[in-house]
């Protein structure tokens, strides 16, 4: 580094001020190849790679004079005007027109100084890749395993896409596209909010079709189609049955609490929000509403049971995660229509109108309750269970049945 000597000068005349001084800088040629100033540490670097639309950066080792006789050559055109920044360290050249996919640019610079002294700095070309196609990333990612059931796709494209255009994002046999009222756009962005959560333990496959650049219409390549896998099934507990209904050894009731016993924590009313109530299966981890929808109280007595539309019962539980002016019921946020496989381990095949532990789930309607699975067969249907006798059916998503919501795990 360049040693600076600073002298002091005592003067008693000069009413005892303590003075500084520094000798002329030396010149640039002065100081050696160790200097932080020295020519040798003078260089231009050039982005290596681009876009079709971007512009061509070149970044300085220190400020420039941007008022030289400089001069940037792009595939043979001359630029001599540009955007500065960063001190006058980074020129940006917005050259004519876009660059032909896949094309190498030849790019050169020359006569730019040095701010410090009017050095110059050595002159700089270099050969630029520009990309060949518009690429996608996918959310999850390819192969992932362990993802929620009630996920969103997420899909991250490497420049503006067509949004008008004919594209589809099948996942798991549903086709989304530009009318579906579960796609959503964010810049750049795609985010898919699918209308049923995936089954547990599932494989879910996810894949893009007709998707082309919004400045040239050139095709989507890259990674198009992905799998992820949802979690395995979750511990489930014994379905409560005891009777005894043949002399034959092997039914339901020789294996008491397989394979796990049946344990339920609640009602229980939140410690803040007192008149919210959930109930907890210790063997899935899930989190219940202890009342079904249009009930309220310890006991579930006050109000009524509501049925709701398949869309009706969906919002119902997404509503509740802004009770409470944001917090959540119950100071959850999580809350949600049930999967089918998580609606069927509520049920106490011991008993039956209703079919299910009333001292947990009291006032619960000996009817059909929604889940949030569809029929992927007719997928005007979703999947219901009755808590009248344990049967699991689909009906139209049209129809009105109740519904108890779930959080968690």
């Amino acid at each position: 580094m360049k040693r600076v000597y600073l002298h002091l000068i005592f003067s008693a005349v000069l009413s005892g001020a303590l003075c500084f001084y520094e000798p002329p800088r030396d010149s640039r040629n002065d100081l050696g190849s160790d200097s932080y100033v020295s020519q040798l540490l003078l260089n231009i670097s050039i982005i290596s790679n681009i876009y079709p639309w971007e512009d061509i950066t070149l970044t300085f080792s220190e400020p420039v004079n941007t008022g030289s006789s400089w001069v940037v050559t792009i595939d043979g055109t001359d630029y001599r005007t540009g955007a500065w920044s960063s001190g006058n360290k980074v020129l940006a050249v917005d050259p004519e027109g876009y660059f032909a996919r896949g094309s190498a640019v030849s790019v050169s610079a020359a006569g730019f100084t040095a701010q410090y002294d009017g050095t110059a700095f050595p002159e700089k070309s270099a050969s630029i890749a520009v990309s060949s196609e518009p690429t996608a990333s996918i959310d999850p990612s390819d192969g992932s395993a362990d993802i929620a059931t009630d996920s969103n796709i997420i899909i991250t494209f490497s420049e503006a896409m067509d949004q008008s255009n004919s594209w589809t994002v099948t996942v798991d046999g549903t086709v989304y596209d530009k009318n579906s009222s579960e796609v959503s756009w964010n810049s750049n962005v795609l985010t898919i909010n699918p209308s049923a959560d995936f089954l547990w333990g599932y494989f879910v496959t996810v894949t893009l079709s007709g998707f082309t650049a919004q400045i040239d219409g050139a095709d989507l390549g890259g990674t198009t189609s992905i799998s992820f896998r949802t979690p395995l099934v979750f511990s489930v507990s014994d379905t409560g049955q005891t009777g005894d209904y043949t002399a034959t050894f092997g039914e339901d009731s020789d294996y008491a609490d397989i394979p796990n016993a049946r344990s339920f924590t609640g009602p229980t009313s939140h410690t803040t929000y007192t008149s919210d109530h959930t109930t907890t299966d210790n063997v899935t981890g899930l989190i219940w509403k202890t009342c079904s929808e249009g009930q309220s109280g310890a006991d579930c007595s006050g109000g009524s049971a509501a049925a709701y539309t398949w869309e009706q019962a969906k919002n119902a539980c997404q509503n509740l995660n802004s009770a409470n002016s944001g917090a959540g019921y119950a100071a959850r946020t999580d809350w949600r229509l049930p999967a089918i496989e998580e609606l069927i381990t509520l049920l106490h095949t011991g008993t039956f109108n209703p079919e299910i532990d009333t001292a947990y789930f009291p006032g619960t309607v000996s009817s059909y309750y929604w889940s949030s699975s569809t029929n992927v067969f007719d997928t005007d249907n979703a999947w219901e269970v009755s808590f009248y006798n344990g049967s699991v059916y689909n009906y139209s998503k049209t129809d009105n049945y109740y519904v108890r919501c779930v959080s968690g795990p």
